[in-house]
């Protein structure tokens, strides 16, 4: 794919991401409540729904910023109104009462329709006037509206996260039908790594009320998203800027599962250092969401992989294998959080290792 002189990113932009890290942010520390010293499943699927939403109207803003001529005055009044109304959305949420409600459909069919508007405005450029872009998200606006109307409970959420769907992947579903002009791939891998590097500063923000003590476990805590922004780190260089001619949507989708993951750990952590969180569950949780986090590694690697990288079915076994050995010893530290912690870290240690030695630079004898 053909890609324009590199455009760098503007201080517009930087404060619009930063503005989004605080939204997704604070859907996670709203919804994710725990039940009984369980961590209720309705408001993991809430966060899970709404942490699509939110990443899905970003995700457009940055894929227009990518393909659209620069326009100040507009863009800037678009970038303001959704971000006014993302901010607005989060404060609709409530873990006691029902969501999504009437205020979070009606925002959620305003922000969709604001971006569809800010599309079709580029459409005598013919850059983004496609009805790839435009067409998923009239669908959802709608579809948003409609949820409003159903008098069954779970008929109108159904059509609520319809609508949420049609427009997360939309674009990714007709993507061949996407001119391929136009495109600067740099300005996205820029946005997608400086956003994951927020979302990690906020997970760690989020325990530091926990912090000031010095207690061993939010301590542990902060070096474990260390050691996983290592990873991370190490991983970002190997990724879109190194194979510029693929797509980039796909790099856009496996990004949410991966914040997701972070900022879930982040909020697991801070509710059981709190005493709310049963230690078992805790342990099974982290053992999933830091799953979710390599499985998106991984996927990011495959889809994006550069001359030199081995990611081979050996590979493979050492992550899964090393997996396993942390999942029996959370088993048997599952009673005491300190020191599933401490195991925590150093598998995390001993991947971040692994992952630099031996898939992102393997030895001469292996390639």
């Amino acid at each position: 794919m053909p890609e324009l002189k590199y455009r760098p990113i503007s201080l517009t932009a930087i404060f619009y991401d930063i503005i989004f890290t605080f939204v997704i942010g604070r859907l996670a520390r709203t919804l994710l409540f725990t039940n009984a010293g369980q961590l209720d499943w309705r408001s993991v699927i809430a966060f899970g729904i709404m942490m699509l939403c939110s990443w899905t109207v970003w995700t457009y803003q940055v894929i227009y910023a990518s393909r659209a001529p620069k326009r100040a005055l507009s863009d800037n009044i678009f970038m303001t109104v959704d971000l006014f109304l993302s901010i607005y959305l989060t404060t609709t949420l409530n873990i006691w009462g029902q969501v999504p409600n009437t205020q979070t459909k009606v925002i959620t069919a305003l922000l969709f329709f604001s971006l569809a508007v800010q599309y079709f405005a580029d459409g005598r450029k013919r850059h983004l006037s496609h009805a790839a872009f435009i067409g998923p998200l009239l669908i959802s606006a709608l579809l948003a509206i409609v949820s409003l109307f159903p008098g069954q409970y779970y008929l109108g959420n159904g059509i609520y996260v319809l609508a949420i769907m049609v427009a997360a992947l939309g674009p990714w579903l007709l993507r061949n039908a996407i001119p391929d002009d136009h495109s600067h791939f740099g300005l996205i891998s820029q946005r997608l790594a400086l956003m994951t590097v927020l979302l990690f500063g906020r997970s760690i923000v989020q325990v530091t009320d926990s912090l000031a003590n010095l207690a061993l476990q939010p301590v542990l805590f902060f070096i474990a998203t260390a050691l996983i922004f290592a990873s991370y780190a190490l991983v970002s260089g190997s990724g879109i800027d190194a194979n510029t001619h693929r797509s980039s949507m796909l790099a856009l989708l496996l990004h949410l599962p991966l914040n997701a993951a972070v900022l879930m750990m982040a909020n697991v952590t801070r509710v059981f250092v709190a005493g709310r969180l049963h230690p078992e569950y805790f342990a099974i949780w982290m053992l999933v969401l830091i799953a979710i986090y390599v499985v998106s590694i991984g996927a990011y690697l495959l889809l994006y992989r550069r001359t030199g990288l081995d990611l081979g079915a050996k590979r493979g076994f050492y992550f899964a294998f090393s997996f396993a050995i942390l999942a029996l010893y959370g088993l048997i530290t599952v009673k005491i959080g300190a020191l599933f912690l401490i195991g925590f870290c150093a598998f995390l240690i001993a991947e971040d290792l692994y992952l630099w030695q031996f898939v992102l630079n393997p030895p001469n004898s292996e390639k």
